[in-house]
Parts: C-alpha cells; sequence; structure tokens
C-alpha cells in the first residue's frame, strides 16, 4: 500500500490537503513509502535504545534485589547497608588520598610554585584576606598558567590562573576581591565537600568521566559523538537529572555565602568589578564531574545584585565589559 499504517483513503486525502495548501510535485502514494522506511528506523532505534535503559535498570538493579528477596527477605536491606558502608568507606579513602596528593596532584595538571613577582603580588592579597575571615592559616598559593580568567580553592590551596591576572589588568581591587572570595570557599572546606560528592559517587563519577572524555573527543565525529551517548545515555542522563538537580541547592547556597563572606571582609567592591568584566562564574573545575556540579552555580547578575553598595543602583549597560578601568594597578609579569 503505502509502506505505513496509513491506508488509500488517508492517502488521498493528504493528497487533496496538500494540493490546496501545499500543492507538491509527487504524490503522497509515491512519498510515503521512501519517507516512512528510514523514519520508521529512527524511531524505532530510540525506541529501542529506551526500552535497552530500561532493560538494563531491571537486570542491573532490580532483579539482584528481587531474588534476594525471593531467598530471604532480609538479603535486601543487608546488601543496601552494605553498599551505605562501602560507599562511606570509599569517600573517607578518597577524601584522605585528596588531601595527601593534592600539591602533587595540582601539579600533574599544570599548577606550578609561584615566581618572586607573582608572591610579593598575590601572597598579601591571601594573607590580609585570611586574617580578616579570622583563619589561623591561610591556603598555599599555586600557579596556573592557563589563559582562561579562572581561580579555585582547594583543600590546602588557592590556584590562581594567569589568565585572570590578564583578564582583570592586574587590578589589585578586583583580584583581591576574586581572591578572597576562594579563601571563603578554603575557610569552609568546600573543597573537601566536592571531594566527598566524587567519592561517594565513585563508579559513577568514572563512568561520567569516561562520557565526558569521550564527548570532547569525539565533538567533530558526529557518529562517534552519537554512539558515545546512546552507549553512556543512562550516566549522563543520571548527571544532569539526578546528581545535579539534588546538589545544586547546596552549591548555590555556598557560592553566595562566599560571596557574602567576601563582601563582609571588605572585598565587595573588587568583587563587584571581577565579576563585571569577567561577566561570567571564575571557580574553575578540574575534571567534567566538577564542571556539571558547579554549573549550578547563580548566575552573574543575580550574584552582582547581592553585592551592590547600598544606594548604588548600576544599569545594566555599567556592566558592559568594554567599560575601560583606567591603567593596571600593578605591572607584574608584563614583560
Amino acid at each position: 500500500m503505502s509502506g505505513t499504517i496509513a491506508g488509500p483513503g488517508v492517502v488521498s486525502r493528504f493528497d487533496m490537503v496538500f494540493s490546496l495548501v501545499l500543492p507538491m510535485p509527487v504524490s503522497m502514494s509515491d512519498l510515503m513509502p521512501n519517507v516512512s522506511f528510514p523514519a520508521g528506523g529512527m524511531v524505532g532505534g530510540l525506541i529501542g535504545t529506551f526500552k535497552g535503559g530500561l532493560k538494563m535498570l531491571e537486570f542491573g538493579v532490580l532483579l539482584p534485589y528481587s531474588l534476594m528477596w525471593s531467598q530471604d527477605p532480609l538479603l535486601p536491606l543487608g546488601a543496601t547497608l552494605g553498599q551505605i558502608v562501602s560507599g562511606l568507606s570509599i569517600a573517607s579513602v578518597y577524601v584522605l588520598y585528596c588531601r595527601v596528593v593534592e600539591a602533587g596532584r595540582l601539579r600533574v595538571t599544570g599548577a606550578r610554585r609561584p615566581s618572586r613577582r607573582e608572591a610579593e603580588f598575590l601572597e598579601p592579597i591571601i594573607a590580609r584576606a585570611a586574617a580578616r575571615m579570622g583563619l589561623d592559616r591561610r591556603p598555599r598559593l599555586l600557579m596556573d598558567d592557563d589563559r582562561e580568567p579562572n581561580a579555585y580553592a582547594g583543600i590546602h590551596h588557592i590556584i590562581v590562573n594567569r589568565g585572570l591576572l590578564e583578564a582583570l589588568r592586574y587590578d589589585t581591587e578586583a583580584i583581591s576581591g576574586v581572591i578572597a572570595h576562594e579563601v571563603a570557599h578554603y575557610k569552609h572546606g568546600d573543597a573537601l565537600g566536592l571531594a566527598w560528592n566524587r567519592g561517594i559517587a565513585w563508579p559513577l563519577y568514572l563512568l561520567y568521566e569516561l562520557a565526558h572524555r569521550w564527548q570532547a573527543s569525539a565533538v567533530y565525529w558526529t557518529v562517534l559523538l552519537a554512539l558515545v551517548r546512546v552507549l553512556l545515555w543512562s550516566v549522563i542522563f543520571t548527571i544532569r537529572f539526578l546528581i545535579m538537580p539534588l546538589n545544586s541547592r547546596h552549591w548555590r547556597r555556598s557560592e553566595l555565602r562566599a560571596d557574602a563572606e567576601a563582601r563582609e571582609a571588605g572585598y565587595g567592591p573588587g568583587l563587584y568589578t571581577a565579576l563585571t568584566i569577567l561577566g561570567k562564574n571564575f571557580d574553575g573545575a578540574r575534571n567534567g564531574w566538577d564542571q556539571s556540579i558547579l554549573a549550578t552555580h547563580p548566575a552573574t547578575e543575580l550574584r552582582l545584585e547581592l553585592l551592590e553598595e547600598p544606594g548604588r543602583t548600576p544599569t545594566l549597560e555599567g556592566g558592559s565589559t568594554d567599560v575601560d578601568h583606567g591603567p593596571p594597578a600593578s605591572r607584574i609579569l608584563k614583560d
């Protein structure tokens, strides 16, 4: 007939409608078979992928528990408690590992010790921010030659990208605002929270990192990218629609808390300037997992609103990154 579930009566009516609305040189009875076969194949592929994912859920998660239940109703409870204890143990070991080897891991990923001029410029800023926030021990400084304007707090370190200094044109006040924000993250152990987050979901974290790196390497290969997404769609779906929403409230609160503490310590105007110039969040993520989790940060415009000084009502135009902020406050690293 037509290669579809439509009969000849339906097809003839299609011909009538299209002849009135959009005349076509080919009749629907000739066109339908050519369109229906590839369309049906695509729809069938999508349905098959979805059903395959449900089968994986059934056999990988539900079936073991149903089998244990059939043997002993207490077995599923014991298995669940065992998984919880295992997850907490793995997370604890992973956090300890991150604390012990942080400096080495950061250096492997591109961080280095600061030069004399970098240390003379940035170390007093870190010391001042730590003292204002009541810290007895300040974080250590590491530099990264990446030109991306980022800075982030580790468990023991503050890592500053060269790109941040260049983007802020070595403006002492703006850079101090960014560093104060990161010192607040250090004060509250937010890097430990990220490490715990990865450790508690260790198998999922590894699979998501694999998916993220495969997607990044396959970005120019449409077929390979589609294959990665089909094979690991359940992992990507779980992160995007389960893990991220569950974490979003905590990390938004942490980000706004760091902004508030920087403002209370006297760094509000500098942080406001930095966010205005950068136009985006500056907390760097070292892997795909952290990048996804930190993507739940509040919008920059909302952060600027909370940092506005009383009585100040800046316009949107005032937030333009094209504003000339004058000569840089420091000329380090300019040669």
